[in-house]
Parts: C-alpha cells; structure tokens; sequence
C-alpha cells in the first residue's frame, strides 16, 4: 500500500512541475496533463503546445504516439496527456506524450495585448496576441506560396509575423497590404 502511495505521488500534473522535471533531467518521471490545444499545425512535426495554467508561453511537448497530431486536433481540442520525461533526439530532456486523448472543447482565449518586444522574446508563444508596431516590410515567401510576411518594428525590436493562406489572418494582411 506504501509503495503505491509513492508511485501515484511521482506523476506530475501541473505543467510548471513538468518544466521544472524536464529542466532537471528528471527522466522517466511521469506526467497527466490537461490543456487547450490553440493551433491547427503544429510549429515542428510531433510536438505540440497546450495552454495551460502556471507556464505563460504553454507547454510544448514531444509526440511519441503512432498518431500525427497535426491531423487529429482541432484548435480549442482539450486535450489530455500521458507520459514521461525523456531525451529527444537532440539530446534535450522534454516531456514526451504516450497517450494523446481529446477531452473536450471550449472557446480559445480572447488575444492578450502584448508589445513587439514580449512577442520577439517568446513570451507569449503559440498564444493569441495582440500587437501594435509600424509595418517595416511585407513579403511572400519564395518557395512556399502558402505563406506571407509581415515584418513589424516596435518598442526598440523588430518581429516578423508568418500567415498561412486561406485563414482570417490572410485576409487581414492582403486588406492591410494590397497584395
């Protein structure tokens, strides 16, 4: 019965405790987390960002299920994660998810307002921002035509903002671009 205790005691569930285990190398060190999903794709193949509460940028975690996330959660997906702390390929310690469940659904948060500086610096990624700076340039890129650029200038920093085709966003930059 004591032994039980203490295995039940050891998995984590809040993503600051995650963070903290990863950071310290803490392998094998289980986690259950719960969080909302606020992206359609994913930034790098098998890994993915939950919001939640105690990590202001979300937690990124490594997909080591069979399945591709980028094809099986929508945005607003509550999603519930399984698995351990381990090494990634490149030698970094990262939560790695065994078990990927949808839990639920609710709206995604309103956009914070955040400064050019805050965003460059990673402060609030995958989260909804709002920002406020002088259009520096625009550009589509060279090999993808799925993507444009905005570069921003502001608060002594520069951000350069990526949109997908055929999202609101888009049509935001081609209002605000004339391209």
């Amino acid at each position: 019965m004591f032994a039980v205790a203490l295995l039940l005691a050891a998995v984590l569930t809040n993503a600051a405790d995650i963070v903290n285990a990863a950071l310290a190398g803490r392998t094998n060190t289980a986690f259950v987390i719960e969080g909302l999903n606020l992206t359609d794709k994913p930034p790098l193949t098998f890994t993915f960002t939950l919001m939640t509460p105690g990590v202001p940028g979300g937690l990124h975690l490594l997909d080591r299920t069979s399945t591709s996330v980028s094809n099986m959660f929508a945005v607003g997906d509550v999603l519930r994660a399984e698995g351990r702390i381990d090494i990634s390929r490149h030698g970094v310690f990262v939560p790695a998810c065994e078990k990927i469940a949808v839990v639920g659904h609710r709206p995604t948060p309103p956009p914070v307002d955040a400064s050019v500086s805050d965003v460059a610096a990673g402060r609030f990624d995958f989260r909804p921002v709002r920002v406020r700076g002088t259009v520096h340039e625009t550009f589509h890129d060279e090999i993808d035509a799925d993507w444009s650029f905005i570069v921003l200038n502001g608060d002594n920093d520069r951000l350069t903002v990526a949109i997908r085709r055929n999202t609101d966003s888009r049509a935001k930059y081609e209002r605000l671009t004339g391209a």
